[in-house]
């Protein structure tokens, strides 16, 4: 990525991406990282785990300002539709694990994610 400015180079460095699921996905840093363990990420085992290991925003001094604010916009706003609505299959739901797709930089499945959602 190149930065200039009145014709003058300021900034002159490759992009790099950090692969989330290469990380997450390392045995390395999670026992059995194909399985699907949301207690890994309790107060508790937090403790114990290293703070690059998990980076939905970011990490160090360049971190995500809103991250706090993100977090509980997002718990509200499920809150919110899960108080009012059902989340359930339909026929396009894939049953089983799902395929990470290899070219998303949010790691989203191959296919998406189907559901239906009906009001309570």
């Amino acid at each position: 990525m190149n930065i200039v400015a009145k014709h003058r180079l300021l900034f002159n460095a490759p992009h790099r991406q950090v692969s989330m699921n290469g990380i997450m996905k390392d045995s390395k840093y999670y026992s059995d990282p194909l399985v699907f363990k949301p207690e890994r990420f309790s107060a508790d085992a937090r403790a114990y785990l290293n703070p690059y290991t998990y980076l939905p925003f970011g990490q160090g001094p360049r971190n995500c300002v809103g991250m706090r604010f993100a977090l509980l916009q997002m718990k509200i706003a499920l809150a919110k539709v899960l108080s009012n609505y059902r989340v359930v299959p339909c026929n396009k739901t894939i049953k089983g694990n799902l395929e990470i797709d290899p070219t998303s930089p949010q790691s989203m499945p191959k296919g998406g994610v189907w559901v239906k959602v009906e009001a309570r």
